[in-house]
């Protein structure tokens, strides 16, 4: 059976009450196109590499986010002495399992540290029909994928409301080609984009609430349209309105501003008027103002343009780089969160710089640089922002040294601070879930052992200790940031590996303790990390064969094979919006 896996989630939740969504892929996790980045690389020391910009799709770019948990819902309240039923956490995995050329989605069921028998969500796949990567709603409710068939496609979802009982694949819309769907942040609608029409000439964007555990009728908010349109903002501040991309076959693209607390495809604002083909836009958010701010892709160069939104109709865009003397290149624009300001990388002439640009007034300030060096072959590279829009990390070789040093900025009253080295030839490992830590782990590369530590947001100068004296390959952090978990050789066995798990959520952090142990000889590629730490699942590739495990880590030899090889195994970066 030839079986190769792609995506790996984790959710947990109390199957007696609503749950809350928790996912983690296994090369870290990824934002939404509002956010900007949380987290840098965790998984096999990816490390911070240089962006290129230019091979952003026409949907917006995606970029590493951290585990979001922003909502938590508790289940009934116990009374009385009831005990609650015990936690079940359960792994949502898509590859290619049965067919080595089509996509099959699975459930996985941990309790108590074992791993029960996977569960399609769409048994009754046709011998012509495939699925698309699945993804949970913000409350992991639903699962979300497109069925495609010989001649057209089919937005589908499953109730995930029980985990060991999925319900059947059940249609939302079918049009002959579908676009991007995601989810809104507030769980109760999502978005998707759809081509029909003889010619598929026709394209169209609709608004699909859903109540309990069943979508109702989807609602146009933009269409006809002559180009496939993709939902690429959502104003945060109440949930009313929409930017969608519109990409035309000669390749030019605008932007369209919509609303969604009534759709009405009369009430469109086209916000750009692009003329010239090979005008890309790209990156696109919300600012705190109510505007709006894009990247445009110019000749394979980067520019950031800002457009004032007045009354409803995009003004005349505000070009927001400077173009310096010497060759440039833009590349690394990370919005705040907050939408109050913005980074970005500058290579001029013989240097690389950070830039800075202060967003709170319409006119925006001008650019503030903050760092420099000199190029070797890069840096700075890879910024991303704090989910509280208070702190920058990025890496910079100030020399020859690889991998990077990590440094820091933080922020008061909007003006940033000089950047501080934190750590030498390290890599970030992101940010705790309420912004008082980085993590992050340094690779000397001199013979001597690796370690991860965590420098305190306040002080930079205070730096703790989680693990060190360890050859750490793989390493990931929990959706929640209060636990993590990395592979290292096997002290009786060099040859294999083993799995330690620290908590990190209290002030003065634990010591590492064996999570896994009885892992056959091989290379953990990757590792996902349960919300309360009781379980971790990972990749294990022995000579090209790669088997997913999961393991409880109360229980070091409580290891469980899910799915077997042979198989070549291929990390997908999905997103899930909210």
């Amino acid at each position: 059976m030839m079986r190769q896996a792609h995506n790996l989630y984790l959710n947990q939740l109390k199957p007696s009450g609503p749950v809350s969504l928790v996912l983690w892929t296994l090369l870290g996790c990824v934002s939404g196109l509002m956010t900007g980045c949380e987290c840098g690389p965790t998984a096999n020391h990816a490390g911070a590499t240089e962006g290129t910009e230019g091979t952003e799709g026409a949907e917006g770019s995606t970029s590493s986010s951290g585990g979001s948990t922003d909502t938590q819902e508790t289940g009934d309240e116990t009374t009385g002495g009831a005990v609650e039923p015990p936690a079940v956490i359960s792994l949502l995995v898509t590859g290619r399992f049965d067919n080595p050329d089509k996509n099959e989605n699975y459930i996985v069921n941990i309790s108590d540290g074992v791993a029960h028998p996977p569960i399609s969500l769409h048994p009754d796949l046709g011998d012509d029909e495939s699925v698309s990567i699945a993804r949970m709603d913000p409350r992991a409710n639903m699962a979300i994928y497109t069925l495609s068939g010989a001649t057209d496609q089919a937005l589908t979802y499953v109730d995930m409301s029980q985990r060991d009982d999925p319900g059947p694949p059940q249609e939302i819309h079918r049009a002959t080609s579908l676009g991007l769907s995601r989810f809104l942040p507030d769980g109760q609608n999502a978005l998707f984009s759809a081509r029909s029409g003889p010619d598929e000439n026709e394209s169209f964007a609709y608004l699909v609430p859903y109540e309990d555990t069943e979508f109702l009728t989807p609602q146009v908010v933009v269409g006809p349209r002559p180009g496939m349109v993709h939902v690429v903002a959502i104003d945060d501040d109440d949930l009313t309105r929409a930017v969608y991309l519109e990409q035309s076959d000669d390749q030019l693209n605008n932007l369209l501003l919509a609303p969604l607390s009534n759709p009405d495809p009369d009430n469109v604002v086209q916000l750009t008027q692009q003329e010239e083909p090979g005008n890309i836009i790209s990156r696109t958010t919300f600012l705190a103002s109510g505007d709006v701010a894009y990247t445009q892709m110019v000749n394979g160069d980067i520019d950031i343009y800002l457009l004032p939104i007045v009354d409803g109709v995009g003004e005349n865009p505000i070009w927001l780089n400077d173009e310096p003397e010497e060759p440039w290149h833009i590349h690394d624009v990370r919005f705040n969160p907050t939408g109050s300001s913005l980074i970005y990388s500058l290579i001029d002439g013989a240097q690389r710089k950070l830039m800075y640009i202060d967003l709170s007034d319409l006119q925006p300030s001008p650019d503030v640089e903050i760092a420099s060096f000199e190029v070797f072959p890069a840096a700075p590279q890879s910024p991303f922002w704090s989910s509280d829009g208070r702190y920058i990390s990025y890496g910079a070789r100030d020399g020859d040294t690889d991998p990077m040093d990590v440094y820091m900025i933080a922020f008061n009253d909007g003006q940033p601070s000089a950047p501080k080295k934190v750590a030498s030839a390290s890599y970030s490992l992101g940010f705790n879930a309420d912004t008082k830590f980085m993590y992050y782990e340094t690779r000397p590369g001199d013979g001597s052992l690796d370690g991860v530590y965590r420098v305190e947001l306040d002080n930079f100068d205070n730096v703790q200790a989680l693990a060190e004296g360890y050859e750490v390959n793989a390493i990931s952090l929990s959706p929640t940031r209060e636990f993590l978990a990395f592979s290292t050789p096997s002290e009786l066995d060099p040859t294999s590996e083993q799995i330690y798990l620290v908590d990190v959520g209290d002030e003065v952090p634990g010591s590492p303790t064996l999570a896994a142990d009885s892992i056959p000889a091989g290379e953990i590629q990757g590792i996902a990390v349960s919300r309360d730490g009781t379980a971790v699942a990972f990749t294990l590739n022995q000579g090209g064969n790669v088997d997913l495990y999961v393991a409880d880590t109360s229980s070091p030899q409580s290891t469980t094979r899910v799915f077997d090889g042979p198989f070549t195994y291929q990390f997908v970066e999905d997103s899930v919006d909210g």
